[in-house]
């Protein structure tokens, strides 16, 4: 898994390394829409027969339209929001409601003193974006305040879900992860290095890096995507509830259609959803540092509408997890 790990990572570093193919100067143009995100991820939806460790994220999201502060006075204060300073960019702001979801295997559901599984645990948290988009590169700084533990609705969540669904039901949620509250910074650079450009398909690397600290996980992240198809100027990928990277909203308006493949490699020293934050929780699963995962999808957007559909293998994020765990992401979005 080290080797898998140290290949990623020189993926994304050649890969952000790499001369960009000269194009036509273009001067940014803000988009004067406004969006609505909606995502959920789920394992049920690679795999109807599991549920289990990190089995499920939701997410509802408003973005605001792009904005160009560079003649603003009154936004002056906009330009700390940002390392490139001195490069032409266009800011957009959102604010999303997200819920997480972890459990033990399916064969544990119903054993309330667990050992050497993944612990029951939740967390909502509202998070706070600011998108930075340039010519090349896109960054964007996120604030996430939330809750771990009975206060998260997870429990009453998936007991609510599984009861629609006729699925079978976990009894370990009142071992869960105790209340707290949780405070997290994370930072995403994103960057477009064109491989070929027609007029009717294009070819593109994605490299990136993300980190995030707080009292929940830290993490530091770096990864590279491959994009095919048609109009990939549309945007900067697809989002994610909670691996990978996060692309933002379309910027244009034409029709564009492409399908992904990426790769990543996490170095993760904290991450109480695993390593526990109470006594109780504590010792149930060790936590495993390195961890890499593989995506494959496909998006396709016009105007108001984009629909995406991701999926996602997981390595192994804790050492007796027995092997690799697939979530399937589906993501709308409507902008007006």
């Amino acid at each position: 898994m080290f080797f898998k790990f140290i290949l990623c990572l020189s993926l994304g570093i050649f890969a952000w390394a790499k001369e960009i193919i000269p194009t036509p100067s273009t001067p940014l143009t803000p988009s004067k829409r406004y969006s609505i995100n909606l995502m959920t991820e789920n394992d049920g939806y690679i795999n109807p027969y599991i549920d289990e460790y990190y089995t499920a994220g939701n997410q509802i999201g408003f973005s605001t339209k792009e904005f160009d502060f560079s003649k603003n006075k009154a936004m002056k204060w906009s330009s700390y929001l940002g390392f490139f300073n001195k490069s032409p960019r266009v800011t957009r702001f959102g604010i999303s409601l997200a819920q997480d979801m972890y459990t033990p295997s399916l064969k544990n559901r119903k054993l309330v003193h667990l050992h050497d599984n993944h612990p029951y645990g939740g967390y909502l948290r509202v998070n706070l974006n600011v998108y930075n988009r340039h010519k090349t590169f896109m960054e964007l700084f996120t604030l996430s305040l939330g809750t771990t533990g009975q206060d998260s609705l997870a429990a009453q969540t998936q007991r609510l879900i599984h009861k629609w669904g006729h699925d079978p039901q976990f009894y370990g949620w009142n071992t869960q992860l105790k209340n707290e509250f949780i405070f997290e910074l994370h930072y995403q650079l994103l960057k477009k290095v064109p491989l070929l450009k027609t007029r009717f398909f294009s070819m593109e690397l994605m490299p990136g890096f993300n980190v995030e600290l707080g009292n929940a996980r830290d993490y530091f992240q770096l990864g590279s995507l491959f994009r095919a198809g048609y109009n990939l100027d549309a945007d900067y990928g697809v989002n994610k509830v909670n691996t990978a990277f996060d692309g933002g909203m379309p910027y244009s308006d034409k029709f564009s259609i492409y399908f992904f493949v990426g790769a990543f490699g996490r170095f993760q020293p904290l991450n109480i959803f695993i390593q526990g934050n109470s006594p109780e929780t504590r010792g149930i699963a060790n936590l495993e540092y390195f961890v890499y995962a593989s995506e494959i999808g496909a998006a396709m957007m016009w105007r108001s509408l984009r629909v995406a559909f991701t999926i996602t293998d997981i390595s192994k994020t804790f050492q007796s997890q027995p092997k690799h765990h697939q979530i399937g992401t589906l993501e709308l979005n409507f902008a007006f």
